[in-house]
Order: C-alpha cells, then structure tokens, then sequence
C-alpha cells in the first residue's frame, strides 16, 4: 500500500496538459491538438509553455487536476440545483393542468381553453386556420 505522506498534494501538483488560467481575471486557456495525419491527439511541447492573458498581461500559470476538478463539481452542483428547480416548476405547473382537466363542472371546451391558458398557447378559430391552409397551398402552388 503507497504511503501518502510520502509525496504530499500529489494530486494537488498534477497539472492539466495544455490547461491555463489567469490568477487574475480567471481566463483559462486550453491548448490542445488533433492531428490524424501525425497520428498526434494531446499537446505537443509548445503547447505546454505559458503566455500572457489576453486580457491583462498576466503570465497563465498551469492548471492542476485538482483545481479543474473542482470547478467541475461546482459546476455540477449548479446544475442539479437548476435541475431541481425546474423540475419542482414542471410538477407544479402540471398538477395545475390536471387539476383543470379533471373539473368536471367544466364543458370540454372550457377545459381545452384553461389548459391552452396555462400553456401559453393560442387556439386560432376554425376560419383562420383554413385562411392559413390556403394561403400556404397558393403559394406552393406558385
């Protein structure tokens, strides 16, 4: 069994091939290469040489696996957040439609108009339907 204590944040110093990022602004730069005909996916040695940011002037410093992991599970808990969010907004605004689909003092008509309200969708009469079929089969037609 390795001895951890033995080469302390390992992890911690273990840098991502061709990952920068400015320890100013936060500009992260990735520099990678896809070459089929040199059979080369990766970064070359060139591509493992700092530059100055874009936007400052500050030279990039290296971005260790560590720290890009745990942009990624912040980044990941974001999103679970944003997940949950709209998936409590879709039960919600689905029980409200069933709660209208199943009033059974409402006509079918009624029902049909409630749920398009809470859609957000616009129900066009018969007449302007059928304006909108030909007007579409003229110009086909042309």
């Amino acid at each position: 069994m390795p001895d951890d204590t033995a080469v302390p944040d390992l992890y911690r110093l273990a840098f991502m091939p061709g990952c920068f990022r400015c320890p100013k602004c936060g500009f992260q730069l990735s520099k990678v290469c896809i070459n089929p005909n040199l059979d080369l996916i990766g970064t070359r040695e060139e591509d493992r040489q700092s530059e100055p940011c874009p936007n400052d002037g500050t030279m990039l410093v290296h971005v260790t696996y560590k720290e890009q992991l745990e942009v990624y599970a912040d980044r990941l808990k974001e999103e679970f957040e944003r997940f949950d969010t709209y998936q409590t907004a879709v039960k919600e605004f689905l029980g409200e439609v069933l709660a209208v689909a199943r009033n059974s003092s409402l006509s079918n008509e009624a029902r049909i108009e409630k749920i398009c309200e809470a859609l957000r969708v616009e129900i066009l009469p018969r007449d302007s339907i059928k304006q909108i079929i030909d007007r579409e089969q003229q110009e086909a037609g042309k």
